[in-house]
């Protein structure tokens, strides 16, 4: 996603006129680059905690804390059990702490995207009756509010290793967090 960003921060420097001299070039790509730095500083690295896959191994729920921060939310990993869909398909239930800190309202579901990947393949988001986590990711709260329990539902062909990517939903720069979970 940085690379991204870069990448269109440098097509932005070369998109504008310029009707100066490469000092004035230099200088508005160095500014850019300073932007660019600026909203990664605020973005901030990797939370001590957060792993991103493919280099990591498959982890036990619920043994490490895995975190994306975004406009001043957070979605922090508890723990994935097994369950069935309304219809009795199988499927795997991942559960947050969603805390607001945005300084408006807003709710889990609206902040974050949570896909699943499983054999390397994106599975689809599960229907899941009779949840209380699942319902509150769409609950909108009040800047302060949290740590809130909220949970993601996917469909799963096996009890193979997931992988759960979140991305966030407001903040366009911000790189998206990645882990590995273990279902057996």
């Amino acid at each position: 996603m940085r690379k991204l960003a870069l990448l269109m921060a440098a097509s932005l420097a070369l998109a504008v006129p310029v009707f100066g001299s490469d000092t004035d070039l230099e200088s508005r790509i160095a500014a850019l680059e300073e932007r660019v730095a600026a909203l990664e500083a605020q973005i901030g690295g990797a939370p001590d905690g957060v792993s991103k896959a493919p280099d990591q191994e498959a982890i036990d729920p619920g043994t490490v804390e895995t975190v994306m921060v975004s406009e001043g939310c957070s979605l922090s990993y508890k723990r994935a059990e097994l369950g069935k869909t309304y219809n009795g398909e199988d499927c795997v239930i991942l559960y947050f702490d969603y805390v607001n800190g945005s300084g408006e309202t807003s709710a889990a579901g609206f902040d974050f995207y949570v896909k699943v990947f499983q054999n390397n393949r994106e599975q689809d988001s599960a229907t899941v009756s009779d949840n209380p986590a699942i319902k509150e990711k769409n609950t909108e709260y009040r800047s302060g509010a949290g740590p809130i329990e909220v949970a993601y539902a996917s469909m799963i062909t096996d009890t193979s290793d997931i992988i759960v990517n979140i991305s966030s939903m407001k903040d366009f720069f911000a790189e998206d967090v990645e882990f590995s979970v273990s279902l057996e």
